[in-house]
């Protein structure tokens, strides 16, 4: 799909507001609930130094068509009772 064109003075202007402060003006408009989409405590800043960023992003689901197949890993912690992540030690 194409991106639409957004202008540089509205880029601009999207930059001085943080994502929080964005997230709160778009539950003005009752699109959805305002428990969905919720975020807690666990995502933050990396960087909180740095502006905002504006820009557009894309995300996907998928899956497998087949289950993942269980393999010894080389490396890792190993487990109390001489077990490395399920498999009998050699």
């Amino acid at each position: 799909f194409p991106m639409p064109a957004v202008s540089p003075d509205v880029l601009d202007a999207l930059r001085k507001f943080d994502t929080p402060t964005v997230c709160n003006v778009l539950e003005l408009f009752d699109i959805r609930p305002r428990n969905t989409g919720y975020t807690d405590g666990r995502i933050q800043a990396c960087y909180p130094a740095l502006p905002p960023m504006v820009g557009f992003a894309t995300t996907a689901t998928f899956r497998a068509a087949a289950p993942a197949q269980r393999r010894r890993h080389l490396h890792g912690p190993r487990r109390a009772g001489g077990k490395d992540r399920g498999h009998e030690r050699a």
